[in-house]
């Protein structure tokens, strides 16, 4: 580095590699490091993945233990012992974010390779050369700065279509703002972790990843609010007292339907996306359409439009498949309370719900 002119710099995983099944081609990808491989994960992760790890194993020697949730020095420490005394080549992380950061720092002190397997979309720690430290009692401590990002990451599409719907969702919000924080990091020319400036890669990926999002989920949002809105005064218009209303959506047409309790069309129109919400398998994502769904109810405008129907309660709004077979209820209105048959929204991140609310208030 010469006078005060600072390199473009770019940190990324060695490699990366992601599609459907891949955890069955653990073993062989990690071959290329050794053949005795240290894997922590959770309990019930260890259930999710080991029989595809073992389907695909020829002859590797794998030595798993349970995470006890804190990435801190203790953790850390107890696993180094473990890994020496079982002489493992490869330290291999399968989970969320504070088993990411474990692995990694355990891979940092024993000086080994580490591969890092995520199973939710919501962290940025897979790719990032950076593990956080906290206390026992888990107290922020400290950031352990890495050498190097992870020596892979290796994502299974149908391990991560799995998880919680909150956690893509979260993920959702995470990815948008890396955008903006890209952004201001390029405006105010400031320094990344790695000791450079941003690069025009690292620019155009965190740009595609928001509009790849704003695209296909947002907007999804926004068009499905305004078509139940819509299907309401017309329901209003037709002086119709209703005792239910279903929802239908049909991915390969892209079309969102909201039908009377007589299965009439209220509204119909094609919603740019809707072909995105299925899982790895191309199939029909209930989990993923549900949680979208009930989002949606829950803005205001929608609630104050359903307020306003004559409706013979208990109403529902139901989602139905494509052959008006019920799938889910999505609310209950009965009498002045309205209900959401799910728990998710109260646990949800409370910054991606003031971010949609914004997005929904500048659409009214």
């Amino acid at each position: 580095m010469e006078g005060n002119i600072m390199a473009a710099i770019i940190g990324s995983p060695t490699r990366y590699i992601q599609g459907k099944g891949e955890m069955k081609n653990l073993c062989s990808y990690a071959d290329k490091f050794g053949k005795n491989l240290f894997i922590l994960t959770s309990a019930s992760g260890r259930k999710r993945v080991e029989p595809a790890i073992n389907e695909g194993n020829k002859d590797s020697n794998l030595v798993y233990d349970v995470f006890n949730g804190e990435c801190c020095m203790t953790e850390i420490n107890r696993i180094i012992k473990i890994v020496e005394e079982a002489g493992s080549d490869v330290i291999i992380g399968i989970g969320g974010g504070k088993i990411h950061d474990t692995s990694k720092a355990v891979a940092y002190y024993t000086k080994k390779p580490v591969i890092i397997v995520p199973t939710i979309a919501s962290t940025d720690a897979p790719c990032s050369a950076l593990s956080v430290i906290y206390t026992d009692e888990g107290v922020f401590e400290k950031y352990l700065f890495l050498p190097s990002s992870p020596d892979m990451v290796m994502v299974d599409t149908d391990i991560v279509c799995k998880a919680p719907v909150r956690l893509l969702i979260s993920g959702m919000g995470d990815a948008l703002a890396t955008y903006f924080e890209a952004r201001a990091c390029k405006r105010s020319d400031a320094s990344n972790c790695v000791g450079g400036k941003c690069t025009l890669a690292a620019m155009n990926l965190a740009q595609l990843c928001y509009d790849t999002l704003m695209e296909n989920g947002v907007q999804a949002m926004i068009a499905a609010k305004e078509g139940i809105c819509t299907a309401v005064e017309k329901a209003r218009a037709e002086a119709m007292s209703l005792t239910d209303m279903y929802v239908q959506v049909k991915y390969d047409e892209q079309l969102f339907s909201v039908f009377d309790d007589t299965e009439n069309i209220l509204v119909q129109s094609v919603i740019d996306g809707l072909d995105e919400w299925r899982d790895s398998s191309g199939e029909r994502s209930d989990a993923v359409i549900i949680a979208f769904l009930r989002k949606v109810l829950s803005h205001e405008d929608v609630n104050l439009a359903l307020h306003s129907l004559d409706i013979i309660p208990p109403f529902s709004v139901v989602l139905v498949d494509n052959e008006m077979e019920p799938v889910a209820d999505l609310i209950t209105l009965d009498d002045e309370n309205i209900y959401l048959h799910d728990d998710f929204w109260e646990k949800m991140d409370k910054e991606l719900d003031d971010f949609f609310e914004q997005l929904m208030s500048d659409t009214k």
